[in-house]
């Protein structure tokens, strides 16, 4: 074979490659938005009062011991394809140490989201996560932090629609909680 034959079967394949490459790429974009819903629905579905509780109580003993870093906002990363591909292959796989300690609902907006202990990743990327390690459900204000993304109905971006007045209710799967938003 020539070295012109060569090359032009090498490019080719280097062609095909990068084109392969970047259909994935597009195909785990588009399949974010689900991906993300998908990761969230499943930790509403998978939570109950006796699951809230041991994350609750497991949440506790880390703050006891002073393990605080999941409250750790500058740890928290942009959201992308890749890192929506990896939690969601953990959890595919049964390798997921995500448990939710409530839900979160705006029915004016149709935001509906588990909450999980912190503000790393893996809370994240399935809805909300607390800010504070001693907050309580129903006491005061319950902060909360969340990715905003540009498809509109998926994590926290229905909330740009939230108006003063609207209720916001939040459970723990014993008690429900009515906040109602009183600034925006």
């Amino acid at each position: 074979m020539t070295t012109r034959k060569r090359w032009v079967k090498w490019g080719s394949l280097g062609l095909l490659l990068m084109f392969l490459a970047g259909c994935g790429l597009v195909l785990l974009g588009l399949t974010q938005s689900f991906s993300v819903t998908h990761l969230g629905d499943r930790a509403k579905h998978e939570m109950t009062a006796t699951s809230v509780q041991k994350a609750n109580k497991q949440a506790q003993r880390r703050a006891a011991r002073g393990q605080t870093e999941a409250f750790d906002y500058a740890n928290t990363s942009q959201l992308t394809p890749l890192t929506v591909a990896r939690y969601g292959l953990q959890e595919l796989f049964g390798k997921s140490a995500y448990r939710a300690v409530g839900e979160l609902r705006v029915p004016a907006v149709g935001l509906d989201l588990p909450i999980g202990v912190g503000v790393s990743d893996a809370v994240l990327v399935r809805g909300a996560g607390t800010l504070k390690v001693d907050q309580q459900m129903g006491e005061g204000n319950y902060a909360l932090a969340g990715h905003y993304m540009t498809a509109k109905r998926i994590l926290f971006s229905p909330l740009a629609g939230v108006r003063v007045g609207n209720n916001i209710y939040l459970t723990d799967k014993q008690q429900t909680y009515r906040y109602q938003v009183s600034r925006v």
